[in-house]
């Protein structure tokens, strides 16, 4: 998807949105784009052309949908928008849940296949998937955490992490503050 071209928006909505994608290391190849006829109020501008736009995020199955307006190009944008805002709505909410435990976050990715081996911080960390499968080894124990699902690794315990998916993943990730 091409914001750029989207030229009715203004140039600083399309920017914050990219920089939500950024924020959220969101792909955006990992987003379909299907067009249909309106219905409802509109005129044959929304009833008789495929206006009506619907983004699916395809590693989750996230699905946001736009024909409030008249042009293609707009709707795109608010469906992109509305799905974006809704996953950065949950990051932040577990930032801030994170942040009243006393950990920051931010959030990981890596492609398929990819080994962060013998890592040890001198803090706890605390991981938790969001897509893809991941696999984090260390206290003599494999763990195969799933998405929404959270695992501390203790401050001083070397681990290794690896993608085992055939998928890019993503994960929020936290340090314990000093």
């Amino acid at each position: 998807m091409n914001l750029n071209k989207v030229s009715i928006v203004t140039a600083s909505k399309r920017a914050a949105l990219l920089e939500k994608l950024k924020i959220l290391r969101i792909d955006q190849r990992d987003i379909e784009e299907t067009f249909t006829k309106g219905s409802g109020k509109g005129g044959q501008k929304k009833n008789k052309t495929a206006n009506a736009v619907q983004v699916l995020y395809k590693p989750l199955g996230l699905r946001a949908r736009s024909q409030r307006e008249r042009e293609r190009s707009v709707n795109r944008f608010i469906a992109l928008r509305t799905l974006v805002e809704g996953m950065h709505m949950e990051f932040e909410k577990v930032k801030r849940e994170w942040g009243q435990r006393g950990f920051g976050c931010d959030i990981w990715t890596d492609p398929p296949g990819k080994v962060w081996k013998d890592y040890v911080h001198d803090t706890d960390e605390l991981v938790m998937p969001i897509e893809g499968e991941v696999e984090f080894v260390f206290g003599g124990k494999t763990h195969h955490p799933k998405p929404g699902e959270e695992l501390l690794i203790p401050a001083g315990e070397k681990h290794t992490v690896t993608n085992i998916g055939k998928t890019r993943n993503r994960w929020y990730y936290g340090y314990k503050n000093r």
